[in-house]
């Protein structure tokens, strides 16, 4: 599977796929066909057929997973406080209102809220939160709000 920019899954995300693989390799078990393990779980027949070599190779724990493949950064904590710090607007934090939070601003905050440095190319996550201070600010209906988020992905 490719992901944009070398993004990836999500730890949850991660999981969720984990358990597609192991409900996989109970059906090879039980002798059903790729093409109707493919449709049920809703994947590609050729994602099955490489689930299959390798529960063939290893069985079951051959399909689990491996583990992140990075470190998350922030915390639960520091995320929650991230989307406190978003919600208050870029003109807090020294931006003019103008402009919006973008990428950009958004890993200079994290940067020196947390000393934690994000790529803005590995900015999945934070536009993540970016967008759900977005969506909260457009549900108030604060014009100022819509003003804020409107450039969120430059």
């Amino acid at each position: 599977m490719r992901y944009a920019q070398g993004g990836g899954l999500t730890p949850r995300r991660q999981a969720a796929r984990e358990q597609l693989r192991l409900e996989a390799a109970e059906r090879f078990a039980g002798g059903e066909k790729t093409a109707d393990i493919a449709r049920e779980l809703r994947v590609g027949e050729r994602q099955v057929e490489k689930w299959r070599r390798a529960w063939r190779e290893g069985g079951a724990e051959a399909l689990r997973s491996k583990g992140p493949m990075c470190v998350e950064l922030l915390s639960p904590a520091q995320w929650e406080r991230l989307v406190r710090e978003l919600e208050r607007g870029t003109l807090a934090h020294g931006w003019d209102e103008d402009q919006g939070w973008t990428l950009v601003r958004i890993r200079a905050l994290i940067i020196r809220l947390f000393l934690v440095e994000y790529t803005v190319q590995g900015g999945v996550e934070v536009d993540a939160a970016a967008r759900l201070v977005c969506a909260g600010a457009g549900e108030a209906g604060a014009g100022a709000g819509r003003r804020e988020c409107r450039a969120v992905a430059e």
